[in-house]
């Protein structure tokens, strides 16, 4: 069942037991959203089931696909690249790129996977199975909308990469100065969004945090800024804050010159983080925003909330 709304996103939410199926040994499909139920698109959506130890052939489609993992362990591979994927996990699949998906774990591994031209798209899922799907081309047709969708894989990137090495080298060989500098970063960046968004009471921006308290930082901020960006109207980035520094002094900036300041900022600590960990014996993590971009595989990038289906 399609769900319009007045703008020109929309939202469907489909039981996949009502869905047309397709079934071969290991592998059963269900095709929620086929082309040209949507008017003047090419989108279609469909979910998978893979059974353990089994595999989809390696196949291709001419326009760029969204892999969304919904439960379950398994592999993506696309083309030459393949990399392991959990439930919540993502991948883009670049238009004619030769890809498959195994199942690598105990259970069966579910996917959705979207053909999306154009579209930025999102997913829901509920414990009687169903899935509920947003897709829209404003972030692709209005300059608002590309600055949003532009900071949103901005923020979505890198600080996990950092994290997992800063527990790879141990709390004992993690640089001290290191994992106060990566504190600092998260730290700052709920110290601008409490301003952005008027908050009185906020985190001091240097604190001897461990590692798990940036863990734990990271998730929620991660979260947050993700939050607070996808809600961001037409027009709000030009928007002036008021806010004080941290020494008390009062300051305005225009929203889209913060959003860029806290992206630069990160990038100016991963630097120095990666550099520190390069001399206690450790190794970086390329945290390059155009490597990530170039990557098919983005963790977690695309899914509000993910609750494993009932099959």
């Amino acid at each position: 069942m399609l769900h319009f709304s007045d703008s020109p996103a929309f939202v469907f939410t489909q039981h996949k037991a009502d869905a047309p199926q397709r079934t071969r040994p290991g592998l059963t499909s269900h095709a929620l959203l086929q082309r040209g139920d949507v008017e003047d698109t090419e989108l279609a959506v469909t979910w998978v089931d893979v059974a353990p130890g089994d595999a989809q052939e390696p196949h291709r489609h001419p326009s760029e696909q969204v892999y969304v993992v919904t439960r379950g362990e398994g592999r993506i591979h696309v083309n030459d690249e393949a990399e392991d994927v959990t439930a919540g996990d993502l991948a883009r699949i670049p238009p004619g790129a030769t890809h498959f998906v195994e199942n690598t774990g105990p259970e069966v591994l579910s996917y959705v996977s979207a053909a999306t031209p154009s579209f930025d798209a999102t997913a829901q899922y509920d414990r009687a199975g169903s899935l509920s799907f947003g897709a829209s081309q404003a972030e692709a047709s209005s300059p608002s909308g590309s600055l949003r969708a532009h900071l949103r894989h901005q923020f979505r990137h890198a600080d996990g990469q950092i994290l997992e090495v800063l527990g790879a080298l141990g709390p004992e060989a993690a640089p001290e100065r290191a994992v106060r500098l990566l504190a600092h970063q998260l730290r700052a960046q709920d110290v601008w969004l409490g301003r952005i968004q008027g908050e009185a009471d906020l985190p001091a921006l240097w604190a001897e945090d461990a590692l798990a308290d940036c863990r734990a930082r990271a998730e929620a901020s991660h979260a947050a800024w993700q939050r607070f960006l996808k809600d961001c109207a037409p027009g709000d980035f030009s928007r002036t804050v008021r806010y004080e520094n941290s020494t008390g002094k009062q300051f305005t900036s225009k929203l889209r010159e913060i959003c860029g300041h806290v992206v630069n900022h990160a990038t100016h600590h991963r630097a120095q983080i990666a550099a520190l960990i390069r001399e206690a014996g450790g190794d970086p993590p390329v945290t390059d925003y155009i490597f990530w971009a170039r990557s098919p595989f983005r963790k977690r990038c695309a899914v509000d909330a993910v609750v494993e289906p009932r099959l």
